[in-house]
C-alpha cells in the first residue's frame, strides 16, 4: 500500500480546521477579533473568573500563547485580570461588559460558520462525527502520556 498524504485522516482534519478557521476570520474581520480570541471570549462566557492557567488548559494553549492572547484582549478592554486574593501569582480572568457584548454579537456568526461546515449532515451523522473526533483526541492524549510529552 502506497502512502498518500492527501488521503490520510490527519490531512482531512487539518484541512477542515484551516478552512473553518479561515471562514471565522472572514466573519469576524469587521470586529477585529481572531478565532483564538473568540475561543477565549466564549470560554470565559461559561467560565468567567477562571484561573489563567485553567483557561490555557481548556483551549489547549501553552503559557506563552495564552499570555499573548490575554494581553491583547485586556489591552482592548474585552477582558480583565485580577490577582487571586489567596495567591498573588495566580490571575483570575473575567469578561468585561464590552467583551461579553462582543461574544454575544459574534456567537451567531460562529453558529453560521458551523452550520455551513455541517450542511448536508444529519443530526445523527453530526453526533457520530463528534464522537469519532473525541475518540481520536483521546487516543492522541493517551499517546502523549506514554511519551511524557506535553
Amino acid at each position: 500500500m502506497n502512502y498518500d498524504l492527501h488521503r490520510t485522516v490527519g490531512f482531512f482534519i487539518n484541512r477542515t480546521h484551516a478552512m473553518m478557521k479561515n471562514n471565522l476570520k472572514k466573519l469576524f474581520k469587521q470586529h477585529d477579533i481572531t478565532h483564538e480570541q473568540w475561543i477565549i471570549l466564549s470560554c470565559l462566557k461559561d467560565n468567567d473568573g477562571c484561573i489563567q492557567k485553567e483557561l490555557a488548559e481548556k483551549i489547549d494553549k501553552d503559557k506563552a500563547a495564552i499570555t499573548r492572547l490575554v494581553d491583547a484582549l485586556e489591552k482592548r478592554k474585552l477582558i480583565k485580570r485580577e490577582c487571586n486574593a489567596n495567591d498573588r501569582r495566580v490571575f483570575l480572568v473575567y469578561l468585561t461588559e464590552e467583551g461579553r457584548n462582543i461574544q454575544e454579537k459574534l456567537a451567531p456568526l460562529s453558529e453560521v460558520s458551523s452550520n455551513q461546515a455541517l450542511k448536508g449532515l444529519s443530526e445523527e451523522e453530526t453526533k457520530q462525527l463528534k464522537l469519532l473526533l473525541i475518540k481520536i483526541l483521546s487516543n492522541l492524549h493517551e499517546g502523549e502520556g506514554k511519551n511524557g510529552d506535553r
